[in-house]
């Protein structure tokens, strides 16, 4: 029996030693996109808005930098997008939990400037519902030097692809609301998804 448990401590410890490793390999299959590097970025200000860190080592080993210090507007990295994805799976779970004053914090203030939070309430009765796990951003641009951001995810009844758009704001991703209909795919904006 003191055998057994020799061993057991033994693999525990082999597991925990290889923790690093097997977080990079799941980093690795994590999906990226493309993004245009803006004048003035930053690799360190791009990995805090895009994955809420400033930590640039994933960006630098995906994309091969050698030095991080000269990256060049026009450029274009592959970047991972946990944090904006976050943002819109939020979002939508908040209105699906009835969380409608969650829902409406996480709108842009562009958006909050157009529809007041009874507009929104009122407007959360009809629902679209979409599949949590598929968000993926697919299409990236600057206007007035903010980021915007859409992502495709496949609602639960028609799998069609559809998008919603994001906006970086003070470092927080905000969804952009076109027109009153808190659920339901919105028209790109110039965004376009394939």
């Amino acid at each position: 029996m003191n055998h057994i448990l020799v061993r057991s401590s033994f693999v525990l410890i082999l597991i925990l030693g290889n923790t690093s490793a097997f977080a990079e390999t799941i980093a690795s299959q994590e999906p990226t996109y493309d993004y245009i590097i803006g004048k003035g970025d930053t690799l360190s200000e791009i990995a805090l808005a895009f994955t809420g860190s400033p930590n640039i080592a994933h960006i630098i080993r995906i994309n091969n930098v050698t030095e991080p210090d000269l990256i060049y507007a026009g450029d274009q990295l592959k970047v991972p997008a946990p944090k904006p994805v976050a943002t819109l799976k939020k979002y939508l779970s908040s209105i699906y939990d009835g969380q409608i004053k969650q829902a409406y914090s996480l709108l842009s203030s562009a958006t909050q400037a157009r529809f007041t939070f009874q507009e929104f309430e009122t407007a959360t009765a009809e629902l679209t519902y979409f599949d949590l796990d598929t968000p993926a951003v697919c299409a990236n641009r600057q206007k007035d030097g903010a980021h915007l951001l859409r992502l495709k995810i496949q609602m639960e009844e028609d799998p069609a692809n559809w998008g919603f758009n994001l906006s970086l704001e003070k470092n927080d991703w905000r969804v952009e609301l076109l027109d009153l209909h808190p659920t339901f795919p919105q028209e790109s904006d110039g965004l376009d998804c394939q």
